[in-house]
């Protein structure tokens, strides 16, 4: 190389050396900008608990918790949730589902293309004792009384009829 061409050179190679010195610089000034890893394909997602009965106007919480194809919690995991049936229940973004009419809804929380539902009854503010009307037919159920929790309740030794 004669004298000339090997100035451009070196110079050349240091414009160069600079150049990558001020891009490293300038790509870490950028700083605040944080970097997240994809989060894994999801297997499947569990609700707990699975179901949970509420008097109109209550709310029950429940937790969404994903897996890998593995079996291992996958942590920050955005939820969807949603309900089957929202004249009887509603869900919050966090997963706490309100009753609001009496019967049965399914909550449903999905993530990633997979998804997992959650049985939420329903049940009156009645106090005490009530009668329960028979879904079938509309008619009331003589003679069988039920508490509001929907799960005790009797029947009486002579129930009314009327005929």
């Amino acid at each position: 190389m004669i004298p000339a061409q090997r100035a451009a050179h070196i110079g050349m190679r240091f414009g160069l050396g600079l150049l990558g010195l001020r891009l490293a610089l300038g790509l870490s000034a950028c700083g605040n900008a944080r970097v997240t890893a994809p989060l894994p394909p999801l297997a499947n997602i569990t609700v707990t608990p699975a179901a949970d009965t509420v008097q109109i106007g209550e709310s029950a919480g429940f937790q969404a918790t994903a897996f890998d194809s593995s079996g291992r919690a996958v942590s920050g995991v955005a939820f969807n949730w949603s309900t089957s049936d929202p004249a009887v229940a509603t869900v919050s973004v966090l997963g706490v589902g309100t009753g609001v009419g009496e019967g049965n809804a399914m909550l449903i929380v999905t993530a990633g293309g997979v998804s997992d539902t959650v049985n939420l009854h329903v049940i009156p503010t009645q106090r005490g004792w009530f009668t329960q009307v028979s879904n079938a037919s509309g008619a009331a159920l003589y003679g069988v009384t039920f508490r509001p929790d929907g799960r005790t309740g009797g029947r009486s030794a002579k129930p009314e009829r009327s005929w």
